[in-house]
Parts: structure tokens; C-alpha cells; sequence
């Protein structure tokens, strides 16, 4: 599965060859991803709409087009983004396909359809975002606000970093990483830790 560093790169691939482009319309697959808005809705929200900038929440893709609309995309397990011409032979496993202006598309690819793709209209904040944590760069996020969440906590410093309601986009291979480097046991109860344990956590994680 993408995670957050992986999600962070793709957005920032996509930011040159997409903003300031117009949506011009929508092609949906027949085989639905575990999350997608109807073939009527995104087709009512995104043509004629130029997309106006390229954010990223946690492992969620959020395209911010004219008037106030949001296309919001979850890789899922597989999914990945590709913007370029229509290729011949036709790629495989290919779900949607978003036209834009300058003959360009953007093709979602996802062999195993776990991946999300929904718009919001005007004034609808996108719900899944509710459930997304602080994000690991933020100026929120520091040893004493980790330790804080902590606080009469007694899981596993594991489950905690894979908690996307505390931290955003930390997935299983980037935790084992990070308490490796910060000399942790995975199993270790969050409440043990000191404030010192929590300056290596955070350290590594932003580094990692």
C-alpha cells in the first residue's frame, strides 16, 4: 500500500502536469472501486471545472477544482495515477479515466479496486478527512503532544503510530522502521515511554 511518503511523491509529480488544466470528462470502468461516487455524479461535478491545486491529507489525494468542488482519490493497495496520452495497447486494469484539456488524461489504475475515488460538491466537507490525524510535519506535533495522546494509553507504540486518527499516513513498514531506528520495541506500551523516547520517535519519523 502507498503510504504517506510515497502519496507525498505522486502529488508532487502531479502538481506541474495537472493544475491550471481543465477537467473536459470522465470515462468509468464497469468493475467499481470499494469507494466511488457514481459514473452521474462526477460526471455532473467535473467537466468544465479547471483544477486549481493539488493537496495531500494523510494517504488521501484532494484535487481542488473551480467553484469550490473536490475530487478526493485513496490509492488503496494498488492504485496508481497515471497522466499522459492514451497509450495503445490500452493499459490493463484501468477503472477511470479523467479527461483534461491539451489532450491529456489521468487513468486510475488498481488491479485489486480497494482504491477511493469520490467528489464532493460545494461546501461538503469530505468525511473520510474526519477521521485523519495530525500530519507528522506539522508544528501540532511534538514529543510533548505525542506523549500527551499517549497519556493513560497502555497499547503497543506500534498500534499507536499505525493509528491514522493520531498520525496521518504511517503504514506497517514505516512504523518497523522508525522504532527500529529509535531503538523501540514495537510492542512496547505507549505509556512507558518518556519524553525522550518520544524526541527519537518523532525524529525518526520525519526523517524516515
Amino acid at each position: 500500500m502507498p503510504e504517506l511518503p510515497e502519496v507525498e511523491v505522486i502529488r508532487r509529480g502531479l502538481v506541474p502536469v495537472l493544475v491550471g488544466r481543465r477537467f473536459l470528462g470522465v470515462k468509468v470502468g464497469d468493475k467499481r472501486l470499494r469507494q466511488q461516487s457514481s459514473p452521474q455524479a462526477l460526471r455532473r461535478w467535473l467537466p468544465g471545472r479547471r483544477l486549481q491545486g493539488l493537496r495531500r491529507r494523510g494517504k488521501y489525494l484532494l484535487f481542488d477544482l473551480e467553484g469550490g468542488v473536490t475530487l478526493l482519490i485513496h490509492l488503496g493497495m494498488t492504485g496508481r495515477l497515471l497522466a499522459g496520452a492514451p497509450p495503445s495497447p490500452p493499459l490493463p486494469h484501468v477503472h477511470l479515466v479523467f479527461h483534461l484539456e491539451g489532450g491529456l488524461d489521468l487513468f486510475f489504475q488498481d488491479t485489486r479496486r480497494f482504491g477511493q475515488v469520490l467528489v464532493f460538491p460545494p461546501g461538503v466537507d469530505p468525511p473520510p478527512l474526519a477521521q485523519v490525524g495530525a500530519e507528522p510535519f506539522s508544528r501540532q506535533v511534538t514529543p510533548a503532544w505525542l506523549a500527551q495522546q499517549a497519556r493513560g494509553r497502555s497499547r503497543p507504540i506500534k498500534n499507536f503510530l499505525l493509528d491514522a486518527r493520531i498520525l496521518a499516513g504511517i503504514g506497517n513498514i514505516y512504523a518497523c522502521e522508525i522504532l527500529l531506528a529509535a531503538g523501540l520495541h514495537p510492542a512496547t506500551p505507549v505509556g512507558r515511554l518518556t519524553l525522550t523516547d518520544w524526541g527519537r520517535v518523532l525524529t525518526e519519523t520525519r526523517r524516515i
